[in-house]
């Protein structure tokens, strides 16, 4: 909760794939209420009021992730919506005059994420997501110390790179300095 609130004030791409794995780390201990107190909330050195909205809050996205039946894969609906919103701001900046660092950095992972693309069984997903889900993917691998190609870890920083300079964006836009009708 104390790190979800930091990431989507400050980098909304961190958050995403922040939420990725929470939904993930809520699944590991089978949407049981004593294991995600005892596995996930115990482990924040917090005063006892923080600590009981932190557990409110990771069981919270328990019920919520059962309500709307992703516990065994997908995202909660909230963290979809901010992905195709992120998505539609994406878009906005391709189509700017004022934003060519960014279609740059988009030119720059054309190539890696058609070739993503391709590998994929669902094709209607949109290119935030497909980046999002790259480099969670990417992270899942480097967790279980599973051995990664260099073209494949090169394409993760090109998509990490895109992620920031899209974030940066989009938190300029919800500060109110960048502005998308004008």
């Amino acid at each position: 909760m104390l790190v979800a609130k930091e990431k989507a004030k400050t980098n909304i791409g961190e958050y995403l794939i922040y939420m990725y794995q929470i939904e993930d780390l809520i699944r590991a201990c089978n949407f049981d209420a004593e294991k995600i107190e005892r596995t996930l909330v115990n482990q924040y050195k917090v005063d006892e009021e923080t600590k009981g909205e932190i557990k409110n809050w990771y069981l919270g996205l328990s019920e919520l992730m059962e309500e709307e039946k992703v516990t065994k894969a997908g995202h909660l609906s909230f963290i979809t919506n901010k992905t195709n919103e992120l998505n539609d701001f994406h878009l906005f900046l391709l189509k700017g005059d004022k934003y060519e660092d960014y279609k740059k950095t988009y030119q720059n992972i054309e190539t890696d994420l058609e070739a993503f693309i391709a590998k994929q069984k669902e094709k209607e997903k949109n290119a935030i997501e497909l980046i999002a889900n790259a480099i969670y993917a990417f992270y899942l691998l480097r967790l279980k110390k599973t051995e990664v190609s260099k073209e494949t870890t090169k394409s993760i920083g090109l998509f990490s790179t895109l992620l920031a300079v899209l974030s940066k964006y989009f938190r300029e836009y919800e500060e109110g300095k960048l502005k998308i009708y004008e």
